[in-house]
């Protein structure tokens, strides 16, 4: 039997790590729904070996964090699936960093993944928010590296209201400058043109916000002397620059709502009319869109169209009542001639 080329043992060995991955993942998603504490050790009665003393590592919760710290290093170092990598990615912010000793040993983990875009920047972004919040990290160009997951995919993978929670975190602060707030408006209302109506309804509230919080903005849908079709034509936003200070937001204007006006989707047209109107509202509350799905999406176009359905049966009905009623007048004032005549 001939022996494997190295081509052919490189495959295997990268075979078995991914092997190695998938069962230690299982090993680290025990460790961390059940973390040890320093009370938890004490009452132990039973450890592999007998008795252990009070003094040993054992029974030591900062030995346990320790070595669940390597252990996760070690192990985001396997290569990872593309599903593996996402399934540590989801369980990182809350299964895993409050275990370790020090959660920014995963900023190169997680500034990585942030690196790749796409899904799988958009999953590692919330440990990457907790790093930020909580340890301090100083992380420069953020802003512009969340503009830059704002691609056509986004409000179509199934991590978007995931996203979008998050994004409305990040820009509640009002020193966020103008131009900023400017380019997300524009590039999240041209992803709407091509979006699905669940998407688009989670997205409009949070344009409506971003406009009451951050009244500059408000030249967008006010820019006098063009209607939307010129302002579509002549619009100078630039939709793939990587910088947002370089994307020309705030001298265009968001046509891409008078488009979603016409939307064939009843409750994504009369959402984005709201624009059109004096905007009185104080906010919207975001959380009650996020969770839309095509499935309640339809469950809303058939109440909708239920309503109507109900409105035109109730109309036929009434003209029918009303067409008889005329037509016993109308016999009656015909039998009443001839009788006279």
């Amino acid at each position: 039997m001939a022996a494997p080329t190295a081509e052919q043992s490189a495959d295997r060995a990268v075979a078995a790590l991914v092997r190695l991955a998938h069962t230690a993942f299982h090993v680290l998603g025990v460790a961390a729904a059940h973390p040890v504490t320093d009370a938890s050790l004490a009452e132990a009665t039973y450890f592999v070996g007998g008795e252990v003393p009070a003094t040993h590592l054992l029974r030591q919760a900062v030995a346990h964090k320790r070595a669940f710290s390597e252990f996760v290093l070690a192990y985001v170092r396997l290569p990872l699936t593309p599903v593996l990598y996402k399934r540590v990615l989801m369980v990182v912010q809350a299964q895993i960093m409050p275990h370790m000793t020090d959660a920014r040993l995963l900023m190169g983990f997680l500034n990585e993944s942030y690196q790749r875009g796409g899904s799988v920047g958009v999953l590692a972004l919330h440990g990457l928010f907790t790093l930020i919040v909580r340890h301090n990290l100083d992380y420069p160009d953020f802003y512009t590296k969340l503009y830059a997951l704002f691609d056509r995919d986004l409000l179509h993978v199934k991590y978007r209201s995931r996203f979008l929670r998050l994004f409305v975190i990040f820009m509640q602060s009002t020193h966020i400058p103008a131009y900023l707030v400017a380019a997300f408006l524009k590039r999240l209302a041209r992803l709407c043109l091509h979006a699905p109506p669940a998407a688009v309804l989670a997205a409009l509230p949070i344009m409506y916000n971003l406009i009451k919080r951050h009244p500059a903005t408000f030249v967008l849908i006010h820019r006098d002397g063009l209607d939307a079709s010129a302002a579509a034509r002549e619009d100078v936003f630039d939709m793939d620059a990587t910088d947002p200070a370089k994307a020309r937001a705030l001298e265009s204007s968001l046509w891409e709502l008078t488009a979603l006006q016409r939307h064939y989707f009843p409750n994504v047209a009369t959402l984005a009319k709201v624009f059109s109107e004096k905007m009185t509202k104080p906010g919207w509350e975001v959380e009650e869109f996020l969770d839309y799905t095509y499935g309640n999406v339809c469950s809303l176009l058939f109440v909708t169209f239920g309503a109507m359905a109900d409105l035109f049966l109730c109309w036929c009905s009434s003209l029918t009542r009303s067409t008889l009623l005329h037509s016993r007048r109308h016999r009656r004032s015909t039998t009443h001639r001839r009788f006279r005549s």
